[in-house]
């Protein structure tokens, strides 16, 4: 057997890649699969010396962890997972390890900020749990697998919040002259167009049902999310949208994933951002979170004054699926002022951040809004303008992917000649980027 294999949608044989076509209907096949590393920010590794995918009894450990992670990859030879590992830069790894070689391999990668958690599966607890308690990531040995899944679940959704996308900025005052567009965190940039975009899209029955049927494809062994799938197909118009992302599914992880990679491919109007009113809640996340030594804990205490007029916000217990948190909704791009950062009282791990929700009418970002958008090629319209947007900021590779999937879309000549306008200035920039960095390697 290989000793590497991805439990997403391909499988590993020698230097060729096939796909698992048999597993899924042939209508089912001829549509694009969502790539499942996109519905998660984590992705789960299993190291294990004797696994055999022919084997009935690893089958079934792979499908009790399908229903609680999407993103599966099993590997056999230490040297080969770790430099799996390493490659991996947009997810958080949860890595399950054999006992014999947990000890090898743990010291190599607990160091590695993407490896968030490991668990050491085992049949002799009692002779791994020394060595293992030395290693804060590691959260316990086992000797089943359905305590892991327990405890994996715990973590999710810890996880995915701390993947929330924020961005930190300096608000230059109206009256500065020669702002430099270049200084303006790229996230924030492209947040603001992407809500301006969303705000005047509009996705009929068909899109909607397209989406799912890909997620379906992509998700065609994980039952509890396929049952979900046809709950959100058969009863979507029964719920508000917020019903739907508040719910345990696929939906929360893979919206939040989307947006804090900036992923042009899977970008949808997500203009949601959830905190909690509860004390006591927000500061059980943050002392989960200061327990990995790769994270500090960050309680924040908001201010918001609802007669002033600023981003629209909502306590939504009464409407989200999680009836029991005192959840608040914040608008996408929703901007807060920062007051005062101080570490917590018995804790040099946690830290207290004072910060206020600014007023809309504020003269300093109004004055910043109005010349974002005036950088940002007002005039255009859709996911045009994100894709010009893209490239002005530098990434021209999202920006040269967006451009191509406008391609294959519905299109007048006048329109496929711009977007063709707008590759060329693409492979422009990409070309004038390997000169500057050949110039750099010739110094150096």
């Amino acid at each position: 057997m290989p000793s590497t294999k991805s439990i997403t949608g391909t499988k590993a044989t020698g230097t060729e890649t096939t796909e698992f076509t048999s597993i899924v209907s042939k209508s089912s096949v001829i549509r694009r699969r969502i790539d499942v590393g996109r519905l998660q920010n984590i992705l789960l590794i299993w190291l294990d010396s004797s696994i055999d995918d022919s084997c009935a009894d690893c089958q079934n450990t792979i499908k009790q962890l399908r229903q609680v992670i999407t993103n599966i990859y099993t590997y056999t030879d230490a040297d080969q997972c770790t430099q799996f590992i390493q490659t991996v830069n947009d997810n958080k790894i949860y890595l399950i390890v054999s006992g014999a070689l947990g000890q090898h391999v743990v010291p190599c990668v607990h160091a590695m900020s993407q490896v968030d958690s490991i668990f050491v599966f085992c049949s002799n607890k009692k002779l791994h749990e020394q060595w293992a308690g030395e290693w804060p990531k590691v959260k316990g040995v086992y000797t089943g697998i359905p305590p892991i899944c327990d405890t994996i679940k715990q973590l999710v959704q810890e996880c995915e919040l701390n993947s929330i996308p924020l961005s930190f900025l300096q608000i230059p005052s109206v009256d500065t002259p020669n702002k430099n567009f270049n200084k303006v965190d790229p996230a924030f940039v492209c947040s603001q167009v992407l809500k301006e975009i969303s705000l005047t899209s509009t996705f009929d029955e068909k899109s909607i049902k397209e989406f799912l049927n890909r997620c379906h494809d992509s998700l065609y062994d994980n039952e509890r999310e396929l049952r979900f799938i046809e709950k959100l197909k058969r009863h979507y118009r029964d719920q508000i949208p917020i019903w739907w992302y508040t719910n345990h599914c696929f939906l929360y992880p893979m919206l939040n994933q989307t947006l804090r990679i900036m992923d042009v491919e899977m970008i949808m109007p997500i203009s949601f951002f959830i905190a909690s009113k509860d004390i006591l809640t927000s500061l059980r996340f943050a002392q989960q979170v200061a327990r990995n030594p790769d994270l500090v804990g960050v309680l924040f205490i908001m201010t918001i004054d609802p007669s002033q007029p600023t981003a629209p916000f909502a306590l939504i217990s009464d409407v989200s699926y999680n009836h029991t948190e005192n959840e608040i909704l914040f608008s996408m791009h929703a901007v807060f002022r920062i007051h005062d950062i101080k570490t917590m009282a018995g804790s040099n791990h946690i830290y207290e951040v004072r910060i206020t929700l600014i007023n809309q009418s504020d003269k300093d970002l109004r004055g910043l809004y109005e010349w974002i958008r005036e950088e940002t090629f007002p005039d255009e319209k859709g996911w045009f303008r994100l894709g010009m947007v893209l490239t002005k900021i530098g990434q021209v590779e999202k920006a040269e992917k967006l451009f191509n999937i406008l391609l294959n879309q519905p299109s007048t000549e006048q329109q496929k000649a711009a977007i063709y306008h707008e590759l060329g200035r693409v492979k422009y920039c990409q070309e004038l980027y390997q000169k500057n960095l050949e110039e750099v390697k010739k110094k150096l």
